[in-house]
C-alpha cells in the first residue's frame, strides 16, 4: 500500500495563491486550514479526492495542531488509503466521475459507454449493448440528460421490483415517488407513501432490492428496531453486505454531482493512481 506520509513532522503554514485560503502543511500533506472564532475544538475531513480539511479555533497554537496529527497519523493514513482504493476501483471498472462522450457511467452496476446520437428522440440506455445514447445537442448538458434518463429508468424498473416485493411480502404502499435526494435512498412516510432516490439505478440490482425490502418493511415497522430488522433478513439475507457496500463505495454515484470533490486532482493525490 502507497504511503502517503511523509517522514518530515516539522507543520508549516502556507497561502493558497488561486483562493487566498490557509493551508497547513504535514508530513507531505497539504490541507485547507479553516480558523473559526469561539471554535474550540480540532475536527479534521478526508474527502473522497484526497483533499483535506482541518477546522481549528482562530488562535489555536500549531504545536497543539501538530500534536492533533501526529495522534491521528494512523486515521489518516487508512482513511486517504480507503479513499484511493475507490478510485483505483472506479478505474479498473474504467468508471472514473465526470461523464464524458467516450467515457463510461455506471448503471445497474455495469459499465456503460456513453456516446451520441443525432436526436433528442433518439436518447436512450441500451441494455443489450450497454451503452447510453446522449443527444450531440445536449452535451452541454450531459449530467442533465444522463439524470433524465436514470429518472425514466427508475420509474420502471423500481416500480416493477416494488410490485414483486410487495407481493413477496404482503406490503403494499400508498403511493411511489421519485427523487433525487442527496444522502437517502429512499424513505417511507406514516401515510404509507414510499420515496426512492433514483441515482439508484446506478447500483447493481441487490443493492435497489436491498432498499426496496427495506422500505418496504418500514410499511410494518416504523423504526429501525429488532424486529424491522428480522422482517428485512427474512426477504434479504445479506442486507448487512449490502448495506456495508453502499455506504464504503458511495463515490460511484459521484458523476451525478457537478461538484463531485472526485472531478477535482489535488496535490495529495497520488500520480501512480492515474496510471
Amino acid at each position: 500500500m502507497r504511503s502517503f506520509l511523509g517522514t518530515n513532522t516539522n507543520i508549516r503554514v502556507d497561502t493558497c495563491e488561486h483562493t487566498g485560503k490557509e493551508l497547513l502543511e504535514y508530513k507531505g500533506l497539504t490541507m485547507e486550514w479553516a480558523r473559526k472564532p469561539h471554535y474550540r475544538h480540532i475536527n479534521i475531513k478526508v474527502y473522497e479526492d484526497l483533499s483535506l480539511k482541518i477546522t481549528t479555533g482562530k488562535k489555536a497554537p500549531l504545536k497543539w495542531i501538530e500534536s492533533f496529527l501526529k495522534e491521528n497519523s494512523y486515521w489518516i493514513e487508512n482513511s486517504l488509503a480507503k479513499h484511493a482504493d475507490q478510485i483505483r476501483l472506479l478505474k479498473k471498472a474504467k468508471i472514473f466521475p465526470k461523464p464524458y462522450v467516450g467515457g463510461w457511467v455506471p448503471y445497474l452496476g455495469y459499465p456503460f459507454m456513453i456516446e451520441t446520437v443525432d436526436k433528442l428522440k433518439e436518447q436512450r440506455i441500451d441494455l443489450e449493448r450497454k451503452k447510453i445514447f446522449i443527444a450531440k445537442s445536449k452535451e452541454d448538458s450531459l449530467q442533465e440528460e444522463l439524470g433524465k434518463l436514470y429518472k425514466k429508468a427508475a420509474q420502471n424498473y423500481i416500480s416493477k421490483l416494488q410490485q414483486d416485493v410487495s407481493h413477496r411480502m404482503m406490503l403494499y404502499p400508498q403511493k411511489l415517488s421519485f427523487r433525487n435526494q442527496k444522502t437517502r435512498w429512499g424513505s417511507c412516510s406514516s401515510t404509507g407513501q414510499i420515496s426512492y432516490n433514483w441515482k439508484l439505478m446506478a447500483a447493481p440490482g441487490a443493492w435497489i432490492e436491498y432498499v426496496v425490502i427495506h422500505e418496504t418493511a418500514h410499511l410494518m415497522h416504523m423504526d429501525h428496531s429488532k424486529a424491522f430488522w428480522g422482517l428485512v433478513s427474512e426477504y434479504c439475507p445479506k442486507f448487512r453486505l449490502y448495506s456495508e457496500e453502499m455506504k464504503n463505495k458511495h463515490a460511484v454515484f459521484d458523476f451525478f454531482d457537478a461538484k463531485s470533490n472526485l472531478y477535482k486532482i489535488q496535490r495529495n493525490f497520488p500520480k501512480t493512481l492515474m496510471v
